[in-house]
């Protein structure tokens, strides 16, 4: 035999006690996933009479774990010895043939010759098993060793790196490992199943559109989900998508009643682990409490009350009975809807000042904004479409990919395509205050002064000049946004005035003018505009 051929044949092994208490089964029935990797589970078990165990790896966020029925339970985690696959079989040798009656073939090594050795397996040491700290493992040095018992009685101990084959009747398939499970006890007799409601990591979704231009300014829309799962496997699991922002206080924190679960992880969690960091959010998405999901099904027991019905900014939307594996991902589309469409071009032009009424140091590009050629359309769908990419496409082309925020049902939205290269936009401003007193370099003609907490500021007015250009052989539709700081004094066009969502931080108010015009080709359009502003010196 070729002794650097490692030949593991197997032995018999001794049947493994059973626990005194039943292995009830409590696979996963329901889950409703957020985009941001949380997700509601349920799970489900059919006890029979007595205290029953469930073996599965359940790590809930805290204050996420509810059971029911509930009424005389008591749920503690335990350790006891269980059966469990031997994964790695040539990794422990002494915990594979434990007990076996093997024949080792030894390669020499320095002045110790090769040898053939027949014995049975032992265990000199029984060493404790491996604390668990949160999701890792506490690591256990093994001396990489091997020992027998020859049938003199002798015990022979020697390194594994010198075994050239293992001879055995069998393999040992399967270990046991002490491990926490959970123990329910009821002094209630239970008439039915036993419901199990949780959040926790490890599955989530993401959602995509696609907008499918056609002619007669008619367009689909298309809306498909990828779940990813590295949670567990799933079978023919009815699976709810949640869309929305999940307000979870402990996001960060591992339940105590979590088979993973340790302590001093614990309290590490509870000092610095909430809320989750918002980066962890795709996109912006609406706010939203986790509670009133929790309360989407009555039939699974996750609330002990009927829906209030008052969930109007929480979408939730069926996916239907899912398998995948542990691992796997899935995609799935969801729905499809026509509508109407336009095409035009959205001009947005920053704020050009700081808090301070200072101009900011930009160059004449970026101070004018860009312009985008873009699509206007109402949702069809409905529900509100989520925030998510959205390609655009246009017969065999794909016109690019942006994204979109949330748009309720019914909802106008801009969604962009691509820059606009032929339709051409710029804007300057500068300040009109006139020119400086000969006795003070500060001071200017018709220019105020006004104290504000200690602070001058000096008030000028700012003229304002967008000039616009079609090179298209078409007319375009130009949807113009300004943003600026100051009073508006006039401007061209009656355009539509609105505030812009921003914290207070500034003497000066925030404003947006909006403007909806039409250019045939060639034409080129002027529109002017004077607002006052506070600088402070």
């Amino acid at each position: 035999m070729n002794k650097s051929y490692l030949s593991l044949l197997c032995c018999g092994v001794t049947a493994l006690a059973a626990a005194v208490e039943p292995i009830v089964p409590a696979p996963i029935t329901g889950l409703t996933l957020f985009k941001n990797g949380l997700a509601v589970v349920e799970r489900v078990a059919k006890p029979g009479p007595g205290p029953f165990l469930i073996d599965e790896e359940i790590e809930p966020l805290h204050g996420t774990l509810w059971f029911s029925p509930a009424d005389g339970l008591t749920v503690a985690r335990v350790n006891r010895r269980l059966s469990t696959p031997n994964y790695q079989p040539f990794n422990n040798f002494t915990a594979t043939y434990e007990n076996c009656r093997v024949t080792v073939e030894l390669q020499s090594y320095g002045n110790q010759p090769a040898q053939t050795l027949t014995g049975t397996v032992v265990n000199p040491v029984k060493a404790r098993p491996p604390k668990r700290f949160g999701n890792r493992q506490e690591q256990i040095y093994v001396q990489p060793f091997l020992t027998l018992k020859l049938d003199s009685g002798e015990l022979v101990t020697f390194q594994t790196g010198r075994i050239a084959s293992i001879q055995a009747a069998s393999i040992r398939e399967t270990l046991e490992v002490e491990r926490p499970v959970w123990l329910f006890n009821s002094r209630i007799k239970m008439a039915g199943p036993m419901y199990i409601n949780y959040l926790t990591r490890g599955v989530t979704w993401a959602p995509s559109y696609r907008l499918a231009l056609g002619p007669e300014a008619k367009l689909q829309i298309d809306q498909s989900a990828v779940i990813s799962n590295e949670l567990a496997d799933l079978k023919d699991v009815n699976v709810n998508l949640v869309s929305g922002f999940p307000n979870i206080r402990c996001a960060d924190v591992t339940s105590p009643m979590s088979t993973k679960f340790d302590l001093n992880t614990f309290f590490s969690q509870l000092d610095g682990g909430m809320p989750r960091a918002e980066s962890a959010m795709m996109f912006n998405q609406a706010r939203m409490d986790y509670a009133p999901v929790l309360m989407k099904a009555k039939a699974a027991g996750v609330s002990p009350l009927p829906e209030s019905g008052a969930t109007e900014d929480i979408q939730i939307t069926p996916a239907g009975k899912v398998t995948l594996a542990a691992g796997d991902a899935l995609y799935l589309p969801l729905a499809s809807a026509e509508a109407s469409y336009e095409r035009l071009v959205e001009w947005n032009i920053p704020d050009n000042r700081n808090e301070y009424g200072r101009p900011l140091n930009r160059d004449s590009q970026t101070a004018s904004g860009e312009l985008w050629d873009a699509v206007r359309f109402k949702n069809p769908f409905e529900r509100a479409i989520t925030s998510s990419p959205v390609e655009i496409v246009d017969g065999d082309k794909v016109l690019g990919q942006s994204e979109t925020g949330w748009v309720n049902p019914g909802e106008s939205t801009v969604v962009k395509i691509t820059k606009a290269l032929t339709v051409v936009g710029k804007a300057v401003e500068y300040e009109a205050s006139g020119v400086p007193k000969a006795d003070s370099s500060l001071k200017r003609i018709n220019e105020e002064r006004i104290v504000l907490a200690g602070y001058t500021y000096r008030k000028p007015e700012v003229i304002g000049e967008l000039t616009l250009k079609n090179y298209r052989q078409s007319n375009a539709r130009v949807l113009v946004n300004l943003e600026f700081s100051g009073e508006l004094i006039s401007a061209d066009g009656n355009p539509k005035r609105s505030m812009p969502e921003r914290g207070i931080y500034s003497v000066n108010q925030r404003n947006r003018l909006e403007w909806e015009v039409e250019l045939k080709p060639g034409e080129e359009l002027k529109l002017n505009y004077k607002y006052s502003v506070l600088v402070r010196l």
